[in-house]
């Protein structure tokens, strides 16, 4: 017997039930269970398969780039009388991220108790990569005892699709009930459930069935979600994307969703000589690619879709540090990130225009408007308008489109380029910045932030190239400008200082150590050996997970391969949660899934150990793979218009 949902998650209705769920908060905070049992462990190292065999606290997530679901134990998007959150790409209320309805929570019980793996036999759960999806088996203990098998997935063919499938076989006579697609969400359309392949019109409050000994029920749930700003008729396109999975049935909505991730995966990354790291890696790409979505012009949040933390707002993370790790491999996906900042561009101007400024700045924090979402000092974090500027001009190396850059890339360029003219002081002979506050945001705002200035200078310079690449006349006081910025240097030290004031030990993460990677700033190798020691004996080892990882980059392109294997590991396996290997924030407080620092963890493999270097006269590569990598191959690469494939070895001894 098959039964089939129709879901249907209104876009008003999706409005309603997030503005319920966020009234009142500045900032939604995890849910921290008290004192949770350790997970269960993985049963293996392979690289695509993550599996457990015993129930137990456990989070997964789930994503197709617009859609972001959490999971637990049970296989659906609920753990117990617990509700997991769900979120839709770029649905904000009031610049909040809006938690949407829990479309996979389906309350299921047989004889009037409520199905659940506590207590089970035969337990096993499976994140499979490669497939995106989430599969749950067990042998439920109750009366009947009964065979339970779930899959869960967000489509990755088709963005607004959810499905979640469960099949029951008991051993004896039983009465199952399953709950509507979106019960107990207010403003919600109740599902329409298609009974053994016989339609109804009218929406149930639950489907309810008697079952044999032995025999298999089905039920498939597919879900059409659409916010109220993606479609003409919402409505209808929520609607039609339900009708449509259901009329293809389970099995091709499944294999097109797995041919959507292998075309994905076709771009490899593999580390020969750790499984470990080649499985954790691969579950980072996962969790990277199921928060980012073509063809958008949203941003990735520092959560990716699998939270609510920092209200979903975007900040220098997507451009510095999500960007980079995505647009080797993929392009089309990391566009979204640089069209927001386009979007957002009128925000950015207007708010120059309110402080009396030139050009575009834009906001420390932002959501759906582009409007600044923050005040206190975080509004001195300047250095977010040339992070902007990088990523802009990066997209522009990797894909050589000029026509984009004309319409778009350039537009941000010059309004960023402007704002620094509006910001700089003369000082004699040089130009400085004053009142910033740069990464290291414990310092609060001060003079000369070096990254700040530095970027700044990139910034300036990259507008003035590409206004002549689209046939227009720089600004001559761009790279006038640009030439005397100063950059604190320490000339009897020899190295770079992080800004004029007094430096202390205790820094939150890295902040001067950014010139070498990733703004590459031109220095002699000892002035960058000198400037790297110098900082990191002053990081706090109690910091976001945004340091270890840029460390293993610059220590690899100062050709120290062994010491950036060591940062390498330090960058994740200190903040990895669960079985699953979500990436958390903190060391000490589980903060997942921290899209920011895992993509830092991908961008030390990309720009560390395979040393790629997109430049206008070609992309280089300056390998360093460390003691007991046997290889490192990367595929797909896409480097302006073209697909390259790098082998990469251990150099000889």
């Amino acid at each position: 017997m098959v039964l089939r949902s129709h879901g249907l998650l209104r876009a008003a209705g999706l409005l309603l039930a997030a503005l319920l769920l966020l009234t009142g908060c500045r900032r939604q905070q995890p849910l921290v269970h008290p004192g949770p049992p350790p997970p269960p462990p993985l049963l293996s190292t392979d690289p695509w398969q993550l599996s457990i065999n015993q129930p137990g606290h456990v989070r997964v997530y789930l994503g197709n780039g617009y859609l972001g679901v959490n999971a637990s134990q049970e296989g659906l998007g609920r753990d117990g009388e617990e509700r997991l959150d769900a979120f839709v790409s770029g649905f904000y209320v009031n610049e909040g991220f809006a938690v949407g309805p829990q479309w996979a929570a389906p309350e299921i019980q047989i004889n009037g108790k409520r199905l659940s793996p506590e207590g089970a036999r035969d337990y096993t759960q499976t994140l499979d990569l490669r497939r995106g999806l989430l599969q749950t088996r067990y042998r439920w203990r109750g009366r009947p005892a009964t065979e339970v098998e779930i899959t869960l997935f967000p489509a990755r063919h088709d963005p607004h699709l959810g499905v979640v499938q469960v099949a029951l076989t008991p051993r004896r006579r039983c009465r199952v009930a399953i709950s509507p697609a979106a019960a107990g969400v207010p403003g919600c359309a109740a599902a329409a459930v298609d009974r053994a392949g016989v339609g109804t019109e009218a929406p149930l409050a639950a489907a309810e069935v008697t079952l044999s000994p032995g025999e298999r029920w089905v039920f498939t749930r597919y879900v059409g979600i659409c916010a109220g700003r993606d479609a003409p008729a919402p409505e209808r396109q929520a609607q039609s994307v339900a009708e449509q999975a259901a009329k293809q049935g389970f099995a091709a909505v499944l294999r097109a969703h797995t041919a959507a991730w292998e075309r994905l995966w076709a771009r490899d990354l593999t580390l020969e000589g750790d499984p470990r790291a080649q499985q954790v890696l691969n579950a980072f790409r996962y969790y990277l690619l199921a928060s980012v979505c073509e063809g958008r012009a949203d941003s990735v949040p520092p959560m990716g879709l699998s939270s609510a933390i920092y209200q979903g707002h975007i900040f220098w993370d997507a451009d510095v540090w999500v960007f980079p790790a995505l647009v080797p491999q993929y392009p089309e996906l990391a566009r979204s990130i640089v069209e927001y900042r386009y979007r957002t561009l009128p925000a950015a101007q207007a708010n120059a225009r309110a402080q009396g400024l030139r050009g575009a700045d834009y906001a420390w924090e932002s959501a759906q408007t582009g409007k600044e979402t923050v005040n206190g000092e975080f509004v001195h974090g300047r250095h977010v308008n040339a992070g902007v500027a990088l990523a802009q001009w990066q997209y522009y190396l990797w894909t050589g489109d000029r026509a984009w850059l004309k319409q778009r890339g350039y537009p941000v360029l010059r309004a960023t380029a402007d704002y620094w003219l509006s910001r700089v002081v003369r000082a004699g002979e040089r130009y400085e910045i004053h009142g910033v506050m740069g990464p290291d945001e414990t310092r609060g705002p001060v003079n000369n932030n070096a990254w700040t200035n530095a970027m700044a200078q990139l910034n300036l310079e990259v507008a003035a190239r590409a206004a002549r690449l689209v046939g227009e006349t720089p600004d001559p006081r761009w790279s006038a400008v640009a030439a005397r910025l100063w950059i604190p240097f320490d000339p009897r030290a020899g190295r770079y200082r992080q800004h004029d004031q007094e430096e202390q030990a205790g820094h939150k993460q890295a902040d001067c150590e950014l010139l070498i990677y990733p703004r590459r700033l031109a220095m002699p190798d000892e002035v960058a050996a000198r400037t790297y020691d110098h900082y990191k004996s002053l990081v706090s080892t109690y910091g976001p997970a945004m340091t270890a990882s840029i460390y293993a980059t610059i220590a690899a392109r100062l050709g120290r391969p062994a010491e950036a294997k060591e940062r390498f590991h330090e960058s994740w396996e200190p903040f990895l949660v669960g079985p699953y290997h979500l990436f958390s924030e903190k060391r000490t407080t589980p903060r997942t899934c921290f899209i920011t620092g895992l993509a830092g963890t991908l961008q030390s493999i990309l720009y560390g150990f395979a040393g790629l270097e997109p430049t206008e006269a070609g992309l280089r590569v300056n390998a360093a793979l460390p003691p007991g990598w046997h290889g490192l191959r990367l595929t797909g690469i896409r480097w302006r218009g073209q697909t390259r494939d790098l082998d990469l070895k251990p150099a000889a001894p």
